[in-house]
Order: C-alpha cells, then structure tokens, then sequence
C-alpha cells in the first residue's frame, strides 16, 4: 500500500522520556486519508518510539464482579500500523 505521511503538528512537551506530541495524517493513493492526533513522542538514550493515546473505560470484571479501568486505543484500524509506517513517521519528524 502506497502512502505519504504528513507531520501537521509537533508540540514539545518534555517530560521524562517524552519530548512532545504530534498529529500526524497519512494520505493514501486512493484519495483516502486519516488523521492521528496527540501522537506521543519518546527519546531515551538512542532510542526514540511513539505511542498513540488510549482512553481509560470502567468495565465489569465478570470473574470478580467488580469494575476495574481498562485502557483502550483512541483510534483503531484494520489492518494495524506497521513497523514501516511507525518508522516513516519517526523519520518525517526529524528528530
């Protein structure tokens, strides 16, 4: 699948391994596009990764009975992002 990768915006924001947050849209070739915001950006040692948001929900625990908080992603897609669209973005921010 052809794409291109657009950083539409980056925010610094240090805190620990944070160093910011970005949105990011991915154009297809089909005219097709989508935007993920609040991208967090992390950069420990040499290292550097992102991770997109998740939201917390309360659900009912059927084994126990009790709710407890579940972290869910924000935006969900078939087929998941692959390693090379993580890498594509990494690299468009110049990091």
């Amino acid at each position: 699948m052809q794409y291109d990768i657009k950083i539409l915006d980056f925010t610094k924001d240090v805190q620990g391994f944070r160093i910011g947050t970005c949105d990011v849209q991915i154009n297809y070739q089909n005219d097709k596009w989508e935007i993920f915001r609040n991208i967090g950006v992390f950069n420990k040692d040499d290292k550097q990764w992102i991770s997109f948001p998740k939201t917390k929900r309360t659900k009912l625990d059927e084994a126990t009975g009790q709710e407890k908080d579940v972290w869910l992603p924000t935006y969900e897609r078939s087929p998941p992002l692959d390693k090379e669209m993580y890498d594509k973005i990494l690299s468009k921010l110049e990091l």
